[in-house]
């Protein structure tokens, strides 16, 4: 990089972390040794976004899959999940949650074990799969009705 006074290449004069800024986490200072120009380039911390890992780029399409999979039940079924109030969407997530503690128990509790070995439709992962979702349920519930709380004048 060259100096935008004279032409002359520019040395590096260091980089320093900005921990009480908004918008950047680091500068470069850059001067020129014939001028005596001094430049700061900032970097914004939008740059700092690491990619994301395996697993999280894994849970994003389950989420997303999730959402595809709720929406297409929702058109059948409607809120038959929550018909019963809060102890029939209750026994519903536990009568998931025994099905998969079945399962595994013949594993050693080994969940892995036991998802390997059942390559089964309608196995383990199923069975995780139907209770994330209707967990979704439960707290997507939740969550709109204490915001809605909060909306109400009291």
């Amino acid at each position: 990089m060259n100096c935008w006074h004279c032409n002359t290449e520019i040395l590096w004069g260091g980089d320093h972390d900005i921990e009480d800024d908004e918008v950047f986490s680091m500068v470069t200072n850059l001067s020129c040794l014939k001028c005596g120009c001094h430049v700061e380039v900032y970097y914004p911390k939008e740059n700092d976004v690491k990619e994301k890992s395996d697993i999280i780029k894994e849970v994003e399409g389950l989420a997303k899959s999730d959402t595809s999979a709720l929406h297409e039940a929702e058109q059948s079924y409607g809120n038959s999940w929550k018909k019963r109030g809060g102890v029939g969407a209750y026994m519903m997530l536990a009568r998931k949650w025994d099905r998969l503690e079945q399962q595994v128990q013949g594993f050693h509790w080994d969940v892995f074990k036991a998802i390997a070995t059942d390559t089964r439709e309608e196995g383990v992962l199923d069975d995780i799969g139907d209770l994330r979702r209707y967990l979704f349920l439960v707290e997507a519930e939740m969550r709109m009705r204490l915001k809605g709380d909060k909306q109400k004048p009291k």
